[in-house]
């Protein structure tokens, strides 16, 4: 996955024409991710999750939990409760 957490060992690549090596921040605010199947990862609890692509998206910590606060609130998804726990734990809808 292009990313840019870690450097290439040859080559280049360029997201909407800025340079994944020398302009990581400006590439990643154009790379998104549409899973076609559920990437649920069993050994991390939602709130992990919600780290993880928040750090593919390019967010620091802090605005990643705050997008994901602002999204889960938008959409009146109650996952509060849940939010520390692992994945096999949910009901399928809340997964």
């Amino acid at each position: 996955m292009l990313t840019g957490l870690i450097r290439p060992s040859a080559g280049e690549c360029f997201v909407m024409g800025h340079s994944l090596a020398a302009a990581p921040a400006a590439a990643r605010a154009h790379i998104g991710y549409c899973p076609q199947s559920n990437v649920l990862f069993d050994a991390l609890t939602p709130r992990e999750h919600l780290a993880l692509f928040g750090a593919v998206k390019g967010l620091a910590s802090r605005a990643a939990r705050a997008e994901a606060a602002a999204s889960m609130l938008q959409v009146r998804l109650p996952v509060w409760d849940v939010l520390f726990d692992l994945p096999g734990r949910a009901a399928g809808g809340m997964r």
